[in-house]
Formats: structure tokens, sequence, C-alpha cells
């Protein structure tokens, strides 16, 4: 349970916050259920089948056999209800403030952690499209952990961004929003918070706003993850030295900018058809969003379905173009009008930290060369996976099953989960989490702390990604050939029919499925992740 405190807003602050308990009403939920369950899934097709080529997953988006999989769940386990429980644990708020540009009204949501030191430093950070303010919980869980109101030496506002989830506007069908005004409203919702002086941090659709928040004299520094670059203005940094690491990040990048921007265009130039079409049908618009958390972040799929769930519920996915409208042409036209650039912050510190995994990156050189006055923190976060690694408690995978829906506490969990992990080591039990979620578990944890062995190759039997189930189920190479069929696993519905059954009889099958992958030397991220723990036991 977090601390009452960290909800204790600052004395005397010129705005007048309102305590908020998220809660969609049930007749929603059941909407959402019943469309869900009476939705058809498509026909098979040659791309709906053949979701990856030369070893990149999702190359044509969502595969049917993904989307099937991702509904069922929706349907049969996931639990709302549980995770808006776990959020409501962190303070969050609603307050009403005016843009003095135009007098126009936000009714802005967020969520804050404030800390009663007289010192403390006030950060807001701006996420993201199709993302939310959920992105911070994890923050907000490892400083809720490490500090008291007392101790905290931040404090941290995640709002929801201008349009998006909770926070609306008056003259919402009059108006488009753009990234000045976004970020002019998020400035005086610090201001109304007390803060006359304050950081500001974004990346994504955040970048954008946090860009457009420095033009306030209120905001003292900033901080990105990424930056939204046109073709000209990386063409100016083209020629200058990067390290290996960034080279294979900025081959990811250009990868994306040419075949992973698709949803951009339609966004950009018909945000209105596409807003009809998935906001009339909740699988829809998991099919849209869901494909490029699974494409781009390996997201598992429980916290895919609370980020679809979150803008189905708050009905704000065609709110949220706005974004898109402004920014589609800097990034595939060149043309850079409607959305603030980072580079022109040369008057204020600018922080930046890297990650390998991320699409929009820049290297240090890029930004010694815009910022070689102001660039006061640069940090990559290419090494510190297998710290983070090793630092992971024994037995957490089998105590905390990923695969649950109710991760957040343990005391949720349901007893036949649990029994799938009973005696399991920590390399068995995640690999059977890595099985059972229809993702690649380990795969999640490594990207998520920079690993560079992510991609799943392509298996060398040549029909298929060297998957648990594709060596299990259909691989032809010697000697792996079909070795399971005489157990019975004979299809797909076989394969994970053993992995969640719970009787005596499929445990011990599955267990032998376990050890058998263990020793076959293949799933090259699972054995990474093996040799580790391996290493932190010796």
């Amino acid at each position: 349970m977090v601390n009452a405190g960290f909800g204790l807003v600052p004395a005397g602050i010129p705005g007048t916050p309102v305590p908020f308990s998220l809660h969609i009403p049930n007749k929603d939920i059941n909407q959402l259920t019943t469309l869900v369950k009476h939705s058809v899934i498509p026909e098979p097709s040659f791309y709906n089948t053949h979701n990856f080529t030369d070893g990149a997953e999702y190359a044509f988006g969502a595969s049917r056999e993904w989307f099937a999989h991702a509904a069922n769940v929706w349907t049969n386990d996931f639990d709302w209800r549980t995770h808006e429980k776990y959020w409501n644990t962190f303070p969050q708020f609603t307050i009403n403030v005016t843009a003095p540009s135009d007098g126009q009204v936000f009714n802005l949501h967020f969520a804050g952690l404030f800390s009663s030191k007289s010192d403390a430093i006030p950060i807001i950070l701006s996420h993201g499209w199709p993302s939310s303010w959920l992105d911070f919980i994890p923050i907000f869980e490892l400083l809720a952990e490490k500090y008291t109101p007392e101790t905290l030496p931040y404090h941290v506002i995640t709002p929801s961004i201008p349009d998006y989830g909770l926070s609306t506007r008056s003259g919402l069908t009059e108006t488009e929003l753009d990234f000045a005004k976004a970020g002019e409203a998020l400035n005086e919702l610090m201001k109304a918070l007390g803060f006359d002086a304050y950081i500001a941090q974004g990346g994504d659709v955040g970048s954008g706003i946090t860009a457009a928040i420095a033009t306030h004299d209120e905001c003292k520094a900033v901080h990105f993850n990424n930056f939204l670059l046109t073709a000209s203005e990386r063409a100016v940094v083209a020629d200058l030295p990067v390290t290996p690491e960034e080279e294979q990040s900025l081959a990811l990048a250009a990868s994306y900018l040419y075949s992973g921007t698709g949803y951009m265009l339609e966004q950009g130039t018909k945000p209105s058809t596409i807003s009809l079409v998935l906001m009339s049908n909740p699988l829809a618009m998991l099919g849209w969003i869901g494909a490029m958390y699974a494409e781009g972040t390996n997201t598992p799929l429980n916290v895919i379905l609370q980020q679809v769930s979150w803008y189905w519920y708050t009905k704000s996915f065609g709110r949220s173009m706005w974004a898109y409208r402004n920014g589609w042409e800097a990034l595939l036209r060149d043309v850079k009008d409607r959305i603030p650039s980072p580079l022109a912050i040369t008057n204020k510190p600018i922080g930046y930290s890297s990650f390998p995994a991320e699409v929009l990156t820049v290297a240090k050189s890029w930004l010694e060369h815009w910022f070689p006055e102001n660039l006061v923190f640069f940090r990559a976060h290419d090494k510190a996976w297998k710290a983070r690694w090793l630092k992971e408690r024994d037995g957490r995978a089998i105590t905390r099953p990923a695969d649950d829906f109710d991760h957040q506490q343990e005391t949720l969990f349901r007893n036949e989960t649990l029994r799938r992990h009973d005696g399991l080591s920590k390399a068995k039990s995640s690999l059977l989490i890595q099985i059972r979620t229809g993702a690649i578990g380990l795969r999640d944890f490594l990207f998520t702390r920079g690993v560079p062995e992510v991609l799943t190759p392509a298996c060398e039997c040549g029909e298929g990604r060297e998957t648990a189930e594709h060596l299990v189920v259909w691989c032809l190479a010697p000697p792996l050939t079909r070795r399971w069929e005489r157990t019975g696993i004979r299809t797909r519905r076989d394969f994970y029919s053993v992995l969640h059954g719970i009787n005596p009889t499929t445990a011990r099958l599955a267990r032998r499925v376990l050890d058998w992958l263990m020793d076959s030397g293949k799933l090259p991220m699972y054995n990474l992740a093996r040799r580790l723990e391996l290493e932190a036991a010796a």
C-alpha cells in the first residue's frame, strides 16, 4: 500500500486539485467483453499468417494467431478491476487550468507523488502514444519503495497529456489542439500546483510537448529519451562519429522510419476515418494498437491489454489524434512548422537518456553538436542489463509469475497459476512463462534491460522462427524432428494444452518438455538468461 502522505499536495498552492479514484462503470466493462466475444476473427490470408520476414517479426502487422490469442485472453483472463484497484493506490487528481493565450479551459487528470521536503524538485513526465500515464507506474513503485514522503527528493507529476485519457478541454469539437497549446496547459498545471520552477521530461509525443513546455520560463531544465527529427535535421549530423552500439540503434531507427510509420500517415491524414473505425469495436483497436506494442517494444500481453482498455474506456482514441495531425509531416515530409523542435532549446540545461531499442534515438555526438553549451547529462543504458539481471530476486518467477494478470499483489494469484510453477527452478519457471504468454517473456525481460541479443532468429529448418512452439511442434530439422508426436503433442492446441494443464500427468509432461528445451541448445535468449542465472549462483 502506497503511503498516503504521497498524496498530500503542498499547502497554499494557487490551484485546486480534486482527488480522483478511477472506476469504469460495469456496463462499459460488460460491453467490451460482449463486443470482443461477438467479433469475428478474420479468415486466414497470406499476410495474417506470415507475421515475419527474414527474421523480423510483425513485418505485415498483427498476425491472426496473435490477434485470436489476445482476444481470448482479453475476455477470459484479463481482470480490469484488479488493475484499476492497484492503480488507485497511487494518488490521482483532476484540476482545471486556463490557457492564458486564448482562455481555453483544460480539465487535466494526473497522478502525483508529493514530497514534504521544502527543497524537493518538481518533475513533470509526459507520455506518448499509444501509451498513457500508466507507463510511469513502475517509477512510482520504485520511488514509493525507496522513499517516504519526508525523504522523497522530488515532486513527480505524471499527467494524462491534453486530450488523452481522462484529460479533456472546453471547445474540444471546435478547435484542434497542437503541441504549443498542450505545453501551455501542462505549464499551467505545474503553476497551479505551486511549482514556479520545475524540470520536464518527455518521449515520443511527450518529446514534442516537452519541447513546447521548455518555451515557458517556469521550466528550468529538460530531459528527453528520444527526438522527433526531420530528415534534414538528421542529414546535418549524419557524418559525425557514433559508437558501435549507437550504430546498431540508428540502424533500427532507419528501419522503423522506412517500414514502421504507416500508422502515422493514416492518423496524420485521415484521423477521423481511423478513429471511427477503431472506436466502433475494441478488437479493432486491439489490432491497431496492440501490434505496435508487440512489434516495437516486446511489451507483455497483459500490459498491452491495460493500455488498449484504457483508450477504449476513456473514449480518447479520437481525441489523441491531434499529435499526428501536427507531427506526421515532420517525420514523413521533412516539414516541421507544427511541432516544437528540441533543437531550439539553447538556453536551458538539457539531458538525454539513450536506450538501444529506441526507434527515434540520437547519438551522443549529435547532441554535443546541437547543444555544445547546455548538454549537462547523457547516459547510454546499454550495459546495465546484466547488473539488473543479477539483482533479480531468486525465485521471483515462481512466486510472482509474469503470466498471471494479478501480478501486482502476490495474495491475488490464482492457485491454478501457482500450481503450474510448483517445484520449478527460476529458469524453468521463466521458460514456462515465456511459452504460456504467447510472446517470449524473457525476451521482454532482456529487451527492457537493453540486452542486444533480443531478436528471435529464423530456425535452421527454414520453416519458421526459433520459438518453443516451433521446436516442439513444427521443426523438421534433425534431431528435433517432431519427437514429441508420440507423447500426443501433434498440434499447437496440444502443445498449449500441456503447458496450461495442472493435473499430474500433463504437469509431468510439461516438465519433460521444459527439460528438453533447456537441453536443446536452442532459444538463444533463454540460454543467455540461463547462463546469467548460473553465473549469479556460482
